[in-house]
């Protein structure tokens, strides 16, 4: 095990989009049984789309309409997180985590049924960035093997508008009700982290994290939303330091 020390400067924070538009997503966009607990609200982290001269409003728009569904298949013994994209635009291309707990295994894709949905595993250190494009500046740290990629040409085998792609991975324990809340509780402390590349924005891409404290409920898909822009924060002083634990 090491400690990794990231400062976080303010360019970076600046990067986090200040408002975020309510979620469209719910509960009945997946398809994974039973239904999951849902990740909603991921947050853009990079503003390619912006600093571009674009809208400073698109980039967090997507953020909004893609979504993570977390469930257990209990006849498996298989922790299972369903992506779904109800953008108007974007192809999520690479799926990161960074798992301070060590709490997941043994990556597989589950279900790519969607006809244009093709994604392989980073088992032979294939997918390409190896970590989340402007996760560095927050402290994220992919796991190796816990990344996963769309086949090539990536716009086209992605999670485009109206698709969904599940992984599954193996838990500490191998219970449900155990692994499943060691995980909801690693996301909502910060533990664990999901990471989603997203390309074809136009000519753009953009990073987007899930942070901290977002709405996990599966029966409120209109939870109060936490402002990103309380991240601006953490940017203001350059001595501002955040310790995490990494695997090696």
């Amino acid at each position: 095990m090491k400690f990794s020390i990231t400062k976080l400067t303010i360019s970076a924070a600046l990067a986090v989009t200040a408002a975020v538009p309510v979620s469209a997503l719910s509960v009945s966009d997946f398809t994974v049984t039973p239904a999951p607990i849902m990740i909603r609200n991921f947050v853009n982290i990079t503003n390619n789309i912006q600093a571009g001269g674009g809208s400073s409003t698109q980039a967090a728009t997507i953020g909004t309409n893609l979504g993570l569904g977390i469930s257990y298949d209990v006849t498996e013994d298989l922790l299972l997180f369903e992506f779904i994209n109800i953008a108007d635009a974007g192809v999520i291309s690479e799926i990161y985590f960074d798992d301070d707990l060590a709490l997941l295994s043994n990556l597989a894709i589950y279900d790519e049924s969607d006809p244009f949905v093709r994604f392989h595993t980073n088992t032979e250190n294939s997918v390409n960035p190896g970590n989340l494009p402007g996760g560095s500046a927050f402290g994220f740290t992919a796991n190796v093997q816990l990344s996963a990629e769309a086949d090539n040409p990536e716009p086209k085998w992605g999670v485009g508008p109206g698709e969904h792609l599940t992984l599954s991975f193996e838990g500490v324990t191998g219970v449900a009700g155990t692994d499943l809340n060691n995980v909801i509780n690693a996301i909502t402390s910060g533990k664990l982290r999901v990471g989603l590349h997203v390309k074809s924005i136009g000519s753009y891409s953009e990073s987007y994290m899930n942070f901290p404290n977002a709405p996990i409920d599966p029966n409120d898909p209109q939870a109060p939303i936490p402002e990103p822009s309380t991240l601006l924060l953490l940017g203001m002083g350059s001595s501002f330091l955040i310790a995490r634990k990494k695997m090696i």
